[in-house]
């Protein structure tokens, strides 16, 4: 099978919404060879994160992956990344964004506020459509355009402390860049989620290339740097 890796927020699977809801999908019970969809869960029996349990260094963890994150037509990629996986002793400092108890915090995109989230196991850039870039016509899952570069700006879950900032991220030859023979990893590389309000940001593995990224525990073991709302921070 296929499969991604990605990093979680939360101590749990699916935290304090399946002790009381059993319409989650996450869990099913049995009675014999007969099994019914849907089940409440305590905590302490849920699917845990192992960062979570470890003894100390149980904060979260630190992703940091060489290389320069900016593209241009010349040099579009990198034939090789890297990285490293830091287990955390401390709360993280510095430009903090908070998550709300879904995994998501704020990002304003070309006029519109939307749900949106850091993950490491996106293997490309997921944004809504915008000018100045279409789906490929050999593949409509990516980004075809000029390359060029874009702003948004990142904002903490409402009614939290964290920080609003911009951030910039690149949009280019989807398809050739995939059909490349020389490069490998790409910060340019895009594919949409639809349009409006009902799209997503996600901001994937091009968007860790040349950054530290602390993502932090939610809901954990300790205080930790907010005992309720999950957060990254870079």
């Amino acid at each position: 099978y296929n499969g991604i890796l990605g990093v979680g927020l939360f101590a749990q699977d699916c935290g304090s919404f399946c002790v009381t809801n059993a319409n989650s999908d996450q869990y099913f019970t049995c009675n014999g060879t007969t099994c019914y969809c849907g089940a409440t869960v305590d905590l302490n029996a849920q699917v845990r994160n192992p960062v979570d349990a470890l003894p100390t260094d149980w904060h979260g963890v630190t992703l940091n992956f060489s290389g320069t994150s900016a593209a241009t037509a010349a040099n579009p990629g990198l034939t090789t990344a890297s990285g490293t996986v830091t287990f955390q002793s401390s709360a993280a400092s510095g430009h903090v964004y908070y998550a709300d108890g879904y995994g998501n915090m704020r990002t304003t995109y070309n006029g519109t506020t939307l749900d949106s989230f850091i993950d490491s196991g996106s293997s490309i850039l997921f944004i809504p459509s915008a000018s100045g870039y279409s789906n490929c016509t050999q593949d409509s899952s990516i980004f075809c355009g000029n390359l060029a570069t874009y702003t948004a700006t990142n904002t903490s879950t409402p009614g939290t402390n964290g920080f609003s900032l911009a951030a910039s991220f690149q949009v280019g030859q989807g398809y050739s860049y995939m059909d490349s023979t020389t490069y490998n990893v790409f910060s340019a590389l895009a594919g949409p989620t639809g349009t409006g309000s009902s799209a997503v940001f996600d901001w994937g593995f091009p968007f860790f290339i040349g950054k530290t990224i602390y993502v932090g525990i939610g809901y954990s073991n300790g205080s930790g740097h907010n005992s309720t709302n999950p957060y990254w921070s870079f």
